[in-house]
């Protein structure tokens, strides 16, 4: 028979309730890319929006490295000299200052024009003639036989002469057997030296002796050969020495004449 006419749908039905989440279905393949599409008509711009609220103060920046320093600009024009002020009050009183270096000498002035020589005085009587230390001598005094010389030696000759506080002492021809070591004697009062004295000489075979001469206190008179030395050849010398003893009261010796 001829199918009836649909019914009017009923009321919907409450919701059932939420099902499961279902399982993800298997990924469709990739389609092909479509057509590429023509470009569009570039649109009107628009009309510019209204100024917008300034936004709040941001945080201050650090702060840059230093610029190049700028080129020098000329100097200013000097300006006037003000008028000097009122004079003040005096300072303290310095220190003295150190001496300055003394100046240098200055010439010396020409001398002056000669006078002319004026008159003899009258001559004074002549005085006493008096007797000059400084020329004063003994002359020579032979003391040969005040000195002693060791056994195997001899001296020649030994003579003393003091003129003013001036003392000579000649030996001559001292010569031994072996070597020597000995004192041959004392300077006589009146010819003492002031200091001690002494003197190395040789004979003609360079053997070699030293004289010496005590002072006051032992004014002896010795002869010593070094300790290798054997015997000394004639030897002849002399030695001379200052004195301030008083000039001799009496002389020593005897008179030499040469």
């Amino acid at each position: 028979g001829l199918n009836g006419k649909d019914g009017k749908p009923g009321a919907q039905g409450a919701a059932g309730a939420k099902g499961e989440r279902g399982l993800p279905g298997i990924a469709g393949k990739d389609g092909k890319p479509g057509a590429k599409g023509e470009p569009g008509l570039n649109g009107k711009d628009g009309k510019p929006g209204a100024q917008g609220v300034a936004g709040a103060k941001g945080e201050r920046g650090p702060t840059g490295e230093r610029g190049l320093p700028g080129v020098a600009g000329k100097d200013g024009k000097s300006g006037k000299d003000g008028k000097p002020g009122s004079q003040g009050p005096s300072g303290v009183k310095g220190e003295r200052g150190p001496a300055g270096a003394d100046g240098k000498d200055g010439k010396n002035g020409k001398d002056g024009v000669k006078g002319d020589r004026g008159p003899a005085g009258p001559v004074g009587p002549a005085g006493p003639a008096g007797e000059s230390s400084d020329s004063r001598s003994t002359g020579f005094r032979q003391i040969t036989a005040l000195l002693d010389a060791p056994a195997g030696a001899g001296i020649e000759h030994a003579v003393l002469r003091r003129v003013g506080n001036t003392v000579e002492f000649a030996i001559s021809g001292l010569r031994s057997r072996k070597r020597l070591k000995a004192v041959l004697g004392k300077v006589p009062d009146g010819f003492r030296p002031c200091h001690h004295q002494s003197l190395v000489t040789s004979d003609n075979e360079f053997h070699h002796v030293r004289f010496e001469v005590g002072a006051k206190r032992s004014p002896t008179i010795s002869v010593q050969q070094p300790p290798s030395a054997d015997g000394l050849s004639e030897v002849s010398t002399s030695i001379v020495w200052l004195t301030d003893d008083k000039w001799p009261a009496k002389l020593p010796g005897k008179e030499w004449n040469r």
